[in-house]
């Protein structure tokens, strides 16, 4: 019977700790739901989470791990580099992301021998082919983001409106409001993504794929929760036809220290010569010594200010575990978002048993 065949999630984040870290905590999470999970890795990247998936498969959940070989050399990247954190220059991008492109035919041909039968693939934003595989094997594919819903809705919607390209808006560091969100929110053009005169032709041309390829996805799941970014969640919900499902923060749940530990949190992780305090001027890097150094004050400091900065921390802290809780928002949005796709299972299996799957269900 239809209800009887297992729900199988195929999970393939992008190779990088802070992409692969959240889509390990996410599969546990559905694993304890009863769903089969199968998450996509490199060798190398799912030696890192072993200690994870270990004790995971230990406690009975349905976890598996597919293995694939990163075909790092062909595209003319170092032995063994299979994640974006070891990449040795950022020039070396382009070449990452064609590698994980590779990955499609050996994934097909794994996803056609799997059983159960798989009933959606959730891949990270940054693997737009994820589409066409999904398509193939007729199953939603869902996109996942660990990013806000505030970040998410801001591109969509200037993406949607294009309000940067309007001729009132001539120069790189002028602002203009982005449309369509609850607050007066205002960038510039150079601080938009690709706006960099360092992006190459062909890093700009990625980005337009994932954009593209976003807007015929059938949902995105996001480690965010609702107490969060309710107005931000509520409108990007509204802009997506409600396929959006806030399941986070999917670590919250995660308190096994020997899990955090085999992770490889740190900079023992993809880093051989870490930057000396005081050095970074010698290196790119996105926040420097002082703006660390003013962020610890404002935290810290004993004024009224630092005082309801805390305040805030420990109110977000407790809403976050409620989240995750039985009966809470993100709780309910991951049970939203299972019966969702078990929905889909069963009209495709009905389908399928009717032998009309070309007229009746497209």
């Amino acid at each position: 019977m239809a209800q009887d065949q297992p729900l199988h999630f195929i999970m393939f984040p992008l190779m990088a700790q802070g992409h692969m870290i959240p889509a390990v905590d996410m599969a546990r999470l559905f694993a304890q739901r009863g769903v089969v999970v199968t998450i996509v890795m490199t060798p190398k990247n799912a030696l890192l989470f072993k200690t994870t998936t270990d004790r995971a498969q230990q406690s009975n959940l349905p976890i598996r791990i597919l293995e694939l070989r990163f075909p790092n050399v062909e595209v003319g990247l170092p032995e063994g580099c299979e994640n974006a954190d070891t990449l040795p220059s950022p020039d070396s991008l382009v070449n990452f992301f064609i590698a994980t492109a590779m990955l499609r035919e050996p994934l097909e041909k794994s996803l056609q021998e799997m059983e159960p039968r798989p009933s959606c693939i959730i891949s990270d934003f940054g693997l737009p082919w994820t589409n066409e595989t999904a398509r193939k094997f007729d199953i939603p594919r869902l996109i996942f983001h660990g990013i806000s819903c505030f970040s998410l809705f801001c591109s969509h919607n200037i993406l949607h409106h294009k309000p940067d390209e309007t001729e009132s808006i001539i120069s790189e560091s002028e602002t203009f409001v982005i449309p369509g969100l609850p607050d007066q929110i205002e960038i510039t053009k150079s601080r938009l993504p690709g706006a960099s005169h360092k992006s190459s032709t062909d890093i700009n041309d990625i980005r337009a794929r994932i954009n593209d390829v976003e807007l015929t996805a059938y949902g995105v799941v996001i480690n965010s929760f609702y107490d969060l970014e309710p107005l931000y969640i509520d409108g990007y919900q509204k802009a997506k036809q409600d396929k959006v499902w806030c399941v986070g923060p999917v670590s919250q749940f995660n308190k096994e220290v020997l899990d955090k530990f085999g992770r490889g949190i740190g900079v023992e992780i993809g880093v051989t010569d870490p930057v000396p305090w005081g050095g970074e001027d010698n290196v790119r890097v996105s926040v420097s010594k002082e703006d660390v150094e003013k962020a610890i004050y404002k935290f810290t400091c004993k004024d009224d200010e630092g005082v309801e900065r805390r305040k805030k921390t420990m109110k977000f802290a407790k809403l976050a575990r409620e989240a995750m809780e039985e009966g809470g928002s993100s709780y309910l949005s991951m049970t939203l978002f299972i019966n969702d796709i078990r929905e889909q299972q069963l009209k495709k299996t009905s389908c399928q048993k009717q032998n009309n799957v070309d007229h009746t269900c497209r």
